[in-house]
């Protein structure tokens, strides 16, 4: 009868599996884990890449406006509502000009903006414009 000893090993011990699969199941956490992050981060890049366009777009309308005959508003841009009210920084001062007929005053305003975010919250900003109005 042959011995024991003398058989050569064929597979791998329990113990060689485990340690295995122990290896594996770690490595595949790990990479799930950062690729869970990875995707956080650019849903919230995302979010603020369309608060940015918002703001942009918020903007331009504003500047079309004249804060010295309105100085409070609401609107929506690109899906999210926003409101926002302009406040006189400096008082109104008289310009002349000699080719104009319609002399005018200047004033700076600073103008609050809040977003509304779609999952609550609120993003805020500021701009500074100039009103006008006609001589009185």
């Amino acid at each position: 009868m042959k011995s024991a000893c003398n058989k050569k090993q064929q597979g791998f011990t329990l113990i060689e599996v485990l340690v295995a699969s122990t290896i594996v199941i770690i490595s595949i956490g790990t990479i799930l884990q950062l690729f869970s992050v990875g995707l956080d981060q650019n849903q919230r890049v995302a979010q603020l890449a369309h608060l940015l366009t918002v703001q942009r777009t918020v903007t331009a309308k504003l500047e079309q406006l004249n804060p010295a005959q309105q100085q409070k508003g609401q609107g929506i841009s690109v899906g999210l509502n926003y409101q926002w009210q302009a406040k006189i920084l400096l008082p109104f001062t008289q310009i002349h000009q000699e080719e104009s007929f319609f002399p005018r005053q200047l004033a700076l305003y600073d103008i609050d903006v809040k977003i509304e975010k779609p999952r609550g919250g609120i993003y805020q900003f500021n701009l500074q414009q100039i009103g006008w109005r006609s001589k009185k």
